[in-house]
């Protein structure tokens, strides 16, 4: 939603329709590998900050339910 209120010449991604392009955007940024196109606006720039973050909270909470499986087991 952020590049829908971008202007054209500052949209991350040129085609709004282009939706594998924001899939593969967003996993890039939550898995932490960077990203691939950098945000431009202060609202692109808050969009991709709360994905980072939400990303670390799911990693977590996956990690964490690993972890303790593998703890209950020994």
């Amino acid at each position: 939603m952020a590049d829908f209120f971008a202007p054209p010449e500052l949209r991350m991604i040129a085609d709004l329709h282009d939706y594998s392009s924001y899939l593969f955007n967003s996993l890039v940024t939550i898995s932490g590998l960077g990203i691939d196109a950098s945000p431009q606006t202060a609202l692109q720039r808050f969009a991709m900050g709360v994905n980072t973050v939400y990303g670390m909270v799911v990693f977590g909470m996956l990690f964490n339910v690993i972890s303790t499986k593998l703890s209950m087991n020994n």
